[in-house]
């Protein structure tokens, strides 16, 4: 019970002093408390503190074969966030984990006691250490893989940043063309499955995902070979559209525009999404972020996305807060208005003819003698009510203009 209150209750005042006699009577357990407390202080201003952490990294070495991954784990992750650092920790724990652990009743109790969390988790402590070399990373992936069945979709959702991280690193000249073929192979299965438990990913992680699978496509080509795959996470959030947040949504539009600029054939489908989201956000009045709506409202302009009635919420957002966005933003965001002003009245059109066109036969679909229907059957869009949207475009460009002077 103690260990789980560690998790949610604040970690008390590290009295270096105290503890630093009490080093060498510590349990491992005891010891990895004590690094993690002083991970968390953001200044190690005295000498007893500083004295305490390089203790506790030797107490710590010592324990290792005690420790298994899950405390290897959590000594990587204080290490990471802790201003003192100790390389020296590290080249230990890696060591350990490619020779001791590799012999004997080590490598039964430290491998066969690995969840796949754990060595995904300890994939991932390695490099936010910036450390890696091949032999690791090899080790540490066939751990990995023997897990596959048992990776859950945020595991695989921390494994694709990790190994787009690793892609775009110096550490990518380790491995060979052969090498990087086989990781390419097993990481679209896992990708498959994680894809295949849908309704198990946390909304969080649906953003993440996207976004690592598509910064992979330079890499492994995958946006194009799994396209089926990818489209059946389209179709869910369009259908669900309310298990994200204001910050994910946007996310997830900018991941859409990228899908459609991979491959607006295969992925058409991301215009739905857009437009779902965005209606979404309409509904719940959400609260943006200036910054992020800004970026979103850019990528949708360039992609000819000009939904004046649901980029809306956008536009105020972005209007109403243009402090927060430098000048040259400013202009971009002037010029964008004027495109949506330019083509306002084609995309009402463009509107009235799809909404025309439902449900109608392919002989009785739209032709140019129809406006005059369509303009009746669309009575609630009058003239007034055009007017009205662009004067309001046009007072949101003047606002700008008189902002960016």
């Amino acid at each position: 019970m103690s260990g789980m209150l560690r998790l949610f209750v604040r970690p008390p005042a590290v009295n270096a002093t105290v503890l630093l006699r009490k080093i060498p009577q510590m349990s491992s357990k005891e010891v990895i408390w004590t690094f993690e407390d002083l991970s968390h202080m953001k200044k190690i201003a005295n000498t007893h503190a500083e004295s305490l952490f390089f203790a506790c990294t030797s107490r710590i070495q010592s324990f290792l074969p005690q420790l298994g991954i899950t405390g290897i784990v959590r000594i990587l992750f204080a290490h990471y966030k802790s201003t003192l650092k100790d390389n020296k920790l590290i080249h230990n724990i890696n060591d350990f984990i490619l020779n001791e652990c590799e012999e004997g009743m080590s490598s039964s109790e430290i491998w066969n006691y690995c969840t796949a969390n754990d060595s995904v988790l300890l994939y991932k402590g390695f490099f936010l250490n910036s450390f890696m070399n091949k032999q690791l990373h090899c080790r540490i992936w066939k751990s990995i893989v023997a897990n596959k069945p048992y990776l859950t979709p945020s595991d695989t959702t921390i494994l694709l940043k990790c190994h787009h991280s690793l892609l775009n690193s110096e550490h990518r000249n380790l491995f060979s063309e052969a090498d990087l073929i086989s990781f390419k192979s097993q990481l679209m299965e896992m990708i498959i499955q994680a894809i295949h438990q849908l309704n198990r990913f946390h909304p969080s992680d649906i953003n993440v995902f996207i976004a690592e699978n598509i910064e992979l496509d330079s890499f492994y080509n995958n946006i194009t070979e799994l396209n089926v795959y990818y489209t059946n996470i389209l179709n869910y959030i369009e259908n669900n559209p309310n298990i994200l947040n204001a910050n994910q949504s946007l996310c997830v539009i900018g991941s859409c525009v990228k899908f459609l600029e991979i491959n607006e054939e295969i992925y058409i489908g991301a215009k739905r999404v857009i437009t779902r989201i965005l209606m979404e956000l309409t509904s719940r009045n959400e609260v943006l972020e200036p910054p992020k709506s800004f970026l979103t409202f850019k990528k949708l302009c360039d992609i000819k996305y000009w939904n004046f009635d649901l980029m809306k919420c956008l536009i105020d957002t972005i209007a109403n807060s243009s402090y927060c966005i430098i000048n040259d933003q400013q202009i971009e965001f002037i010029s964008c208005i004027d495109e949506i002003i330019k083509n306002f009245h084609l995309n009402k059109m463009e509107t009235y003819v799809s909404e025309y066109n439902l449900g109608k036969s392919d002989d009785k679909l739209y032709d140019t003698s129809l406006i005059d229907e369509i303009t009746h059957v669309k009575r609630g869009w009058t003239t007034m009510c055009l007017n009205d949207q662009l004067d309001y475009l046009r007072a949101i460009k003047n606002k700008a203009q008189t902002r960016d002077s």
